[in-house]
């Protein structure tokens, strides 16, 4: 497929929240666009005119990779959404691991991130660019007005909104998977193939910021270390972070940060926990104390294709 993309970073989505205790970021993808019909006219005129595309597969089957990531993504908001029947009325208005979020404004976020997804992903579809979403203060805004809303309403556009964005990656034939969208007009190319990766990633981290019954311990193990992977990578590409090497005692791997010392121990989970900037370090050793991170940023990664 044919498109004058620029492509810089596959799946580096930030929003820049502290939780307490920590220093970092959120999970990946933000937005706060609602639309995951196909692209209507004032889509077409806010994002640009079609684009030509090159000859395309009618197979909408993904590579067998992708329907791993797919399934596993589908299992972690099944999960999600267990516990978000499992609140009371009055638990949604209480705080979150986020400072200043509720879980109310956990749940709007995701509903949000997914249908952002959703529309992003559709547009690339009929080959239309459309945005996750429009900016980072529409993103803001639409999260308050929707964390405002009766739990009714946020469950609902939570559970629909997982369910837009599975049917927009169903729509997408091999020669789309190998395509990009974008963060906001104008703005960088995200590889869509690593969509499916990068929103579990957000379901299972903001999953565990509800505080509600589920934690970063009850993270799958897969889930784990792909974090792992990622979480070290971009805190050794980062000015801010020091230098150490993780062990993870349940997996038996080091993950190096810049230097083979000092050696930061724990298991998965908690390791994840700590580098994406929840929590304090609990669970984890270290003979010289815990290194003092800096803010988790994503880094620029070379686009893979499925």
């Amino acid at each position: 497929m044919s498109r004058t993309h620029v492509r810089t970073s596959p799946w580096r989505f930030r929003a820049s929240l502290t939780p307490r205790g920590g220093t970092s970021g959120d999970a990946v993808p933000d937005t706060a666009s609602p639309s995951h019909a196909p692209p209507t006219q004032s889509d077409r005129d806010r994002v640009g005119p079609r684009r030509q595309t090159g000859c395309m597969t009618s197979d909408p089957t993904p590579h067998p990779d992708l329907t791993a990531a797919l399934d596993a993504l589908h299992q972690s908001e099944q999960h999600l959404l267990r516990t978000v029947d499992s609140l009371s009325p009055d638990a949604w208005g209480e705080p979150s691991v986020l400072p200043g979020w509720s879980r109310a404004h956990v749940a709007a976020h995701l509903a949000l991130n997914a249908e952002g997804l959703a529309g992003a992903v559709n547009g690339l579809a009929h080959d239309v660019e459309v945005p996750v979403y429009e900016s980072g203060e529409k993103r803001d805004a639409d999260i308050e007005e929707l964390s405002q809303a009766g739990p009714a309403e946020i469950r609902e556009r939570l559970f629909g909104a997982g369910q837009a964005l599975r049917d927009a990656l169903s729509t997408l034939d091999a020669a789309h998977w190998g395509g990009s969208i974008a963060r906001v007009p104008d703005g960088p190319q995200w590889s869509v193939v690593e969509v499916p990766a990068t929103r579990r990633r957000e379901v299972e981290i903001h999953h565990a910021d509800l505080d509600a019954g589920y934690s970063h311990r009850d993270w799958p193990g897969d889930f784990a270390v792909e974090l792992l992977d990622l979480a070290t990578e971009d805190h050794a590409a980062s000015p801010d972070s020091p230098v150490f090497t993780i062990r993870a005692t349940d997996t038996i791997r080091t993950w190096s940060v810049g230097a083979e010392q000092p050696v930061v121990e724990g298991t998965a989970a908690d390791l994840g926990w700590w580098l994406v900037g929840r929590g304090r370090g609990e669970g984890l050793a270290c003979d010289s104390g815990l290194p003092r991170l800096g803010p988790w940023r994503r880094t620029p990664a070379p686009t893979r294709a499925p």
